[in-house]
């Protein structure tokens, strides 16, 4: 009221100097007419046409003002009535497209721009020195309904925020990915609405605005209250679901948390890092909990496993279960006891030690009149047209003892090996590819032999020394390639089709008539050898003596050393050298030459 008190005199005073200036106006005669008329206090411009100039003389509008003497205020609406209000009003004939707006402007394009119509209602535009109004964006609206709309100008709720992208909460840097945030004056913890994702949900996600691989904690009515998720009126501090029914459980035992469905419900358990997934499941069968995964589930006080449920279905009490369908450590009490359906009343089956045992007879399975072979104790499997005696671990079957009538089948239906043993060990074993081992447990080929100690043998025997052999026949391909046999006499090496046999292919010296090997050698023999047709030597040869001598007749007794030549009365035959330096020399006796030809 001051302010006002203290500008009436210069309001007054403008208003004296401006009806002064008026009257002279008016008292001076014109040359031409004038564009300004006075209707009582009203002064107005008759020229419809021209244009309003304030401090520029070409003015480009009906009003232009031009402020250049550095001073900030331009333009100013100020009613210093107390009765009445300060009114700036923006009207358009027309009745939409952002008729009448304000746009600011620089010297260069469009930057800021607000526009107000009955359709649109208040439109907010922004750009960056656009070439118009129109390339400004719009940034904001206000519906004529009052609805706000942030990144639209059609919003559909009183507050309706749009943004031109999509995705996931940003798990790193400071660049965030949703629609809205939320922030305080203290600290650099946000609140991150958005939407996305393959899927496409809706987020929240409290994080650090310096950091986004940071991540807070999210409240949700932490001073009391209920939520919902998939209902509208939560009955419980957390209720899921939309089922329409009432909850079974009273008062009495309270619930914090609800979970239903109109048809089958479930609660899932995961963890994603060893892969356990635990389930509780209501349905119309009853209620069922358990896991999913191919894990054991346990009922637990103390913090100790009270009843455990193995992968196989077996039942522990009080222990892990083993091998049995029901594992119990401790003393059970029961008021009866019911086998196939039928209760024990009395019993052939005896308890001694723990163990259950059947001593006075034989076991039927199939038949009533066992022990077929008529031995002291047995168990008979009796089928019409077989019979099969299986073993199964959980309900699934593991191995078989199967006869057709014909043949007698042992088979291992597990992946892995078949096995035979003897005084208390195994001996032999059938491997889950099929290979057969002897004294080995991995067999590396269809069969191998093998003994972690002492002489190792493989017999092959005939029975009449005499007449029959014993062999070992090699095929390929289902035909016949080489065979080893024996008789009373020889060994035989054969190839049964067209081929080579390789000794010492990868190394080693082949022996014969010795077990002392010369490394040197590929081939050692001791003893005399016997070759029908050539020897082709392509590097030396070495010999206990160094010469080479052939058996030539002669008709004389000549000692060793003696320079014979040829005798040129008889064919093919030498006698002595009798003259030195003899240019007919054949050659020199020799009683053990190196190589003999």
């Amino acid at each position: 009221m001051k302010m006002k008190t203290a500008r009436r005199p210069r309001a007054i005073w403008i208003t004296i100097m401006i009806g002064f200036a008026l009257a002279i106006l008016l008292a001076t005669p014109l040359t031409g007419s004038a564009q300004w008329t006075t209707n009582g206090n009203d002064v107005y411009k008759t020229n419809l046409a021209g244009n309003v100039g304030i401090g520029t003389g070409t003015p480009g509008a009906k009003l232009d003002v031009l402020q250049g003497d550095g001073s900030d205020l331009v333009l100013r609406a100020w009613n210093y009535s107390t009765s009445g209000a300060a009114i700036l009003r923006v009207a358009s004939a027309s009745n939409g497209n952002e008729a009448s707006r304000l746009e600011l402007t620089d010297n260069i394009g469009y930057n800021v721009g607000i526009s107000g119509d009955h359709t649109l209602g208040l439109i907010f535009r922004t750009g960056n020195q656009s070439s118009s109004y129109a390339a400004m964006t719009a940034r904001m609206a206000i519906t004529p309904g009052g609805n706000v709309g942030i990144g639209t100008t059609s919003p559909t709720l009183a507050l309706h925020v749009k943004s031109p992208t999509a995705g996931l909460p940003a798990t790193s840097g400071t660049t965030p990915t949703g629609i809205t945030r939320f922030s305080q004056a203290v600290g650099n913890g946000v609140v991150d609405f958005g939407f996305g994702g393959a899927a496409g949900f809706g987020w929240i996600q409290a994080t650090d605005s310096t950091n986004l691989a940071t991540n807070y904690g999210l409240l949700l009515n932490p001073n009391g209250g209920k939520v919902g998720i998939g209902t509208s009126s939560p009955s419980t501090l957390l209720h899921v679901g939309a089922g329409g029914d009432t909850p079974a459980v009273t008062s009495a035992f309270g619930s914090n948390i609800y979970v239903t469905n109109a048809g089958t419900t479930n609660i899932a358990v995961r963890d994603s890092a060893y892969h356990v997934e635990g389930l509780y499941y209501a349905y119309s069968g009853g209620v069922l909990y358990g896991a999913v995964t191919n894990h054991s589930v346990a009922i637990r006080t103390s913090n100790l496993d009270r009843i455990t449920v193995a992968t196989g279905g077996n039942v522990g009490i009080g222990m892990t279960p083993s091998s049995y369908k029901l594992d119990v450590a401790g003393t059970i009490n029961a008021t009866g006891l019911n086998i196939g359906g039928s209760p024990v009343t009395s019993s052939q089956w005896a308890n001694g030690s723990g163990n259950i045992n059947y001593a006075s007879g034989n076991v039927g399975i199939g038949t009533t009149t066992p022990n077929k072979s008529s031995v002291s104790r047995a168990v008979t499997v009796n089928g019409s047209t077989d019979a099969i005696y299986e073993l199964a671990i959980g309900e699934t079957r593991k191995g078989t003892m199967y006869h057709d009538g014909t043949v007698l089948s042992i088979t291992n239906n597990a992946n892995g090996a078949l096995t035979l043993g003897t005084n208390n060990g195994e001996k032999l074993r059938v491997d889950s590819s099929g290979n057969v081992g002897i004294g080995t447990t991995s067999p590396a080929d269809k069969f191998e032999v093998s003994a972690a100690s002492g002489n190792l043998g493989l017999r092959i025997s005939s029975g009449n020394l005499s007449t029959d052999y014993s062999a070992l026949r090699l095929y390929q391909g289902g035909a016949e390639k080489a065979v080893i046999y024996a008789n009373q006499e020889n060994l035989f090496i054969n190839r049964s089709s067209s081929g080579n046999i390789v000794l010492g292919n990868s190394g080693g010296t082949v022996l014969i008539g010795t077990s002392t090997p010369n490394s040197s050698y590929k081939l050692d023999v001791n003893g005399n050898t016997n070759v029908t047709g050539n020897i082709n030597v392509t590097g030396n040869i070495n010999a206990k003596y160094q010469d080479m001598a052939e058996w030539v007749p002669s008709s004389e007794q000549m000692p060793a050393g003696t320079v014979v030549v040829l005798d040129v009365t008889k064919s093919n035959q030498v006698v002595r050298s009798t003259q030195a330096y003899d240019t007919r020399v054949a050659g020199v006796i020799s009683e053990q030459p190196g190589i003999a030809l």
